[in-house]
């Protein structure tokens, strides 16, 4: 996949930003600040740049995804939403 080190590179960047900052902006005005970074994600963008891929993206899912295949968008927020429910202080 040509655009993987910039993808990974830019994933990264957010997460760590988010874990940089988060604790202080916590602290200074009681926000909780969460990044999400799920799976390969059918109605996004990068689900399209891998189903273009052919039969090396649909070996790229499987073993990203430990056989399960690409989330649905809805299925990631409702995870979420659940989580926040469940847990509210952990996000």
């Amino acid at each position: 996949m040509p655009h993987q080190p910039m993808y990974a590179a830019t994933k990264s960047g957010v997460l760590m930003f988010t874990r940089s900052a988060a604790p202080s902006l916590y602290r200074s005005k009681r926000i909780r600040m969460t990044a999400l970074c799920p799976t390969y994600t059918a109605d996004t963008g990068m689900g399209d740049a891998v189903r273009g891929m052919g039969s090396s993206g649909k070996v790229l899912i499987k073993e990203a995804t430990r056989g399960k295949g690409m989330a649905k968008l809805e299925e990631v927020v409702g995870a979420v939403e659940a989580r926040a429910e469940a847990h509210p202080r952990d996000l």
